[in-house]
């Protein structure tokens, strides 16, 4: 596994000053192979926070503003999606770790709060969301310093009423995470190949790949700004794919039903996909999944019959090149993950 790596000047101070007392600083953390978190800290000594119960990893690691805290979120396995859920904030800080994971429910959102004294976060259910819980918390002590719960457009509820927002709370709202961590990489550009080594079949020798930034909503009042959808043309010898991919929505379609009293469950299909941001890496997801059509209670259930995945992600890394993974399964298919790197022209 490729360590994930946020690297601060190693000229920086090892130690501050902090109401008579030093205060660690660190230069470097990153994810190991095993999914433990490693850090460095600016003297040189190194730092392993382990995994706990179910954990199967870290989320790439962040440092803050004044570099007095790492922090990353915990991902666990779940039933019902096809990737790992964030379910606490882990922030190592001062020599000593705190866990946060406020109200039980997965944190899609958080970031530093006054340079990384604070830790903010934004909660909710992984699916089916009407509202967000957030809450802002001193580090040092964990102790809550606010919280607000504000609503979200939903199938439920399409008109919610509009709750004061905190500041704090607003940074992090629309998918942008605190003025740190809110800067998504920009893939847009043309691409091609690094080397002439040709890495499979499903990777374009070049694609065009274009970015649109929403600063309104639908109501036309200005928001903190953010990568609304990603266009892609990907060049094959045989011709160009040109597609068009909302970020941040999830969805799929489902073969007839018939609803008649007494009908019975005939075999169908249905698909998912999903366009979401995994810390700094864009993650594509599809499935197809054959077989009666029904609301399917587990991934296990989905995967009864036959069925194929495909996870696609694009990570950026700090020497400019694009690395594209694709990760692909199914009842016929053997799980492999192949990748290909890409240098912008």
């Amino acid at each position: 596994m490729r360590a994930v790596v946020v690297l601060l000047s190693a000229f920086a101070p090892a130690l501050l000053w902090a109401q008579g007392r030093e205060v660690e600083t660190y230069q470097s953390a990153a994810i190991e192979a095993d999914g433990n978190l490693s850090i460095v800290t600016t003297s040189g000594q190194r730092v392993t926070i382990r995994k706990e119960g179910d954990q199967k990893s870290f989320s790439p690691p962040v440092i803050s503003a004044d570099r007095t805290a790492v922090a990353a979120q915990s991902l666990v396995g779940n039933c019902c999606t096809s990737y790992d859920i964030p379910v606490q904030v882990v922030v190592y800080s001062r020599g000593k770790v705190h866990r946060f994971t406020g109200a039980g429910m997965a944190i899609f959102k958080w970031g530093f709060a006054d340079s990384g004294t604070r830790i903010a976060y934004g909660q909710e259910p992984v699916h089916f969301t009407c509202e967000i819980h957030y809450e802002l918390r001193d580090i040092e002590s964990e102790r809550l310093i606010e919280s607000v719960d504000v609503p979200e457009v939903c199938g439920q509820i399409p008109n919610p009423k509009p709750v004061k927002v905190p500041e704090w709370a607003a940074k992090l709202k629309g998918g942008s995470p605190t003025a740190q961590i809110q800067d998504k990489p920009d893939f847009s550009g043309r691409w091609k190949w690094s080397s002439t080594a040709v890495p499979g079949a499903q990777f374009p020798p070049s694609l065009i790949v274009r970015q649109s930034i929403a600063r309104t909503n639908a109501r036309g009042d200005s928001i903190e700004p953010y990568f609304k959808d990603v266009s892609v043309e990907r060049e094959f010898p045989s011709g160009t794919r040109a597609e068009t991919y909302l970020i941040g929505v999830v969805g799929g379609r489902v073969s007839g039903v018939d609803t008649r009293m007494g009908a019975t469950l005939e075999a169908g299909f249905q698909t998912t996909y999903a366009v979401r941001w995994e810390g700094g890496r864009l993650i594509f997801e599809s499935g197809r999944y054959e077989g009666p059509v029904r609301a399917a209670q587990s991934v296990a259930e989905l995967r009864a019959g036959p069925y194929s995945e495909r996870v696609e992600m694009w990570e950026l890394g700090s020497d400019g090149l694009l690395t594209i993974s694709i990760t692909t399964r199914g009842s016929n298919i053997q799980l492999t993950t192949q990748s290909a790197i890409y240098v912008r022209q």
